[in-house]
């Protein structure tokens, strides 16, 4: 996989390219995937892998998981390597008071720069919830910027019309992890809420 795509990715990072060829956007959606899911192994505490069936799900299809999972962007400079991991966990409710607050869903958006080749993966089990949080944080990532910061489609070409500056790399990343932080915040909330409800009618 990483031989296959080795000159795609040195030409983008190196600035001898401004754009994906449509034949290849598959190929590099793939790759990205697989080293999102190596980042997220990689942190330290269980909070921050991804779930294992995504990486079976990954090593046994060899694709990305599922369509407009993955965006990218050309940076103008490099003075800085970055590369992270915003995890995104919903710790729901369940009718056993044994299994209250056990782990259900999960998302990750992972984020690299590599020279001048910036792009977000966005992991997520198939529950409703982790979808749209996905969605939401990959918006995110694009707001104000959807001409720069590119969703790739099998097919498709993708040109780099522009690019963006290091400042606003790092402004896509802390604009995601705010999105995150309210989001978990709401969560929250709502499962003190349902938490509630459900001791007021224990005593009931």
């Amino acid at each position: 996989m990483d031989e296959a795509i080795k000159g795609l990715i040195f030409d983008l990072s190196w600035g001898k390219l401004d754009h994906v060829p449509g034949d290849q956007v598959e190929q590099l959606s793939t790759w990205c995937t697989k080293l999102a899911l190596l980042r997220t192994h990689l942190d330290r505490g269980r909070e921050q892998e991804s779930p294992l069936e995504l990486t079976h799900r990954f090593y046994g299809d060899r694709k990305a998981l599922g369509p407009n999972t993955v965006q990218v962007a050309r940076v103008l400079d490099t003075d800085s390597a970055i590369s992270g991991n915003i995890a995104r966990e919903l710790r729901g409710m369940s009718n056993s008071s044994k299994e209250l607050g056990e782990q259900l869903d999960a998302v990750h958006l992972v984020t690299f720069q590599i020279g001048q080749l910036f792009f977000q993966v966005g992991l997520s089990t198939s529950s409703d919830w982790s979808k749209g949080e996905m969605k939401s944080l990959l918006a995110a990532g694009r707001r104000n910027r959807t001409e720069r910061v590119r969703t790739l489609r099998a097919g498709e070409d993708v040109a780099f019309e522009s690019g963006l500056t290091q400042a606003e790399v790092l402004d896509v990343i802390e604009t995601c992890r705010m999105v995150s932080q309210v989001s978990a915040h709401r969560e929250s909330r709502l499962m003190k809420e349902a938490m509630l409800s459900v001791a007021r009618g224990r005593r009931a």
